[in-house]
């Protein structure tokens, strides 16, 4: 930990203190593990604090170091948190906020607001599996804040599938306001892909591609003091494709082998 102490003047009629701290923490289980790879979660956060009286502000940021993760090193864990308040003669004195993870998107953050990154965990097993979920929690004087997504496909030989879920809740405190949005999104798809017959002195070669999509859609929003409730739900599928079917003779070596082409399109919704 690196502690500074700092006595200076913004301008000839004023002076203060400054007080600014660097830190590096771990924390892992089990503590006595010898290598981070062989944790149940390696959590390094690097911490930074200023307290400044000259500007009238405190100033706290801790951010998710590279080397984090869960259970196994292709689990990384990403994000910030900040915590500021600002007092005395400064312009936005009263004013306070607490952000992990940073804000929703429909959220217009001040500008003297902090702006931490999400807070992530990104998981890929191969080619096949992949898992990113993300969160954040914001509480300032008048509203709080809180939500998430999740995202989780795979992809095996010709079938791919997803699930995505996300969640928003809004709270003002004065006027009560209550706003909270749920929706889950399921997506599957499957390809065909080419064929090849052999036959004596001919090659056939039948091209087929055929990619099937079926996605669901469910959201779910309620909105207090109102007591409003609207349910949605929505289904798409859709199957398109193509045929191509080539036919070579293969004659002998003096004489040019002579194609024919036959291409077939098929589409469909």
């Amino acid at each position: 930990m690196i502690v500074d102490i700092d006595t200076g003047k913004s301008d000839p009629n004023e002076e203060g203190i400054v007080i600014a701290l660097l830190g590096d923490g771990i924390f892992q289980m089990p503590p006595e593990a010898p290598s981070p790879d062989l944790t149940l979660f390696y959590i390094e956060l690097i911490v930074s604090v200023e307290l400044n009286f000259i500007s009238g502000y405190i100033a706290a940021n801790a951010v998710l170091a590279p080397a984090s993760h869960v259970y196994v090193p292709m689990a990384h864990l990403v994000g910030g948190a900040s915590f500021y308040s600002w007092f005395g003669k400064n312009s936005h004195a009263g004013d306070w906020v607490i952000s992990i993870g940073g804000f929703p998107r429909g959220y217009i953050v001040p500008s003297h607001y902090p702006s931490p990154d999400r807070i992530g965990l990104n998981f890929t097993l191969g080619d096949c599996i992949k898992v990113l979920g993300q969160a954040y929690l914001a509480v300032t004087p008048k509203c709080a804040m809180v939500g998430g997504l999740l995202h989780m496909s795979m992809d095996v030989g010709p079938v791919s599938a997803y699930v995505d879920v996300v969640f928003d809740a809004f709270l003002n405190f004065k006027p009560f306001y209550f706003k909270a949005h749920l929706s889950v999104s399921v997506g599957i798809e499957c390809n065909i892909g080419e064929f090849y017959i052999f036959y004596p002195y001919l090659l056939l070669t039948l091209q087929i591609y055929c990619s099937f999509t079926y996605t669901y859609q469910f959201a779910l929003e309620l909105i207090l003091p109102s007591g409003d409730l609207m349910l949605l739900g929505v289904m798409h599928g859709s199957i398109s494709g193509f045929l191509d079917l080539v036919l070579n003779l293969v004659m002998p070596k003096k004489i040019s082998p002579r194609p024919w082409l036959l291409r077939n399109s098929i589409s469909r919704l």
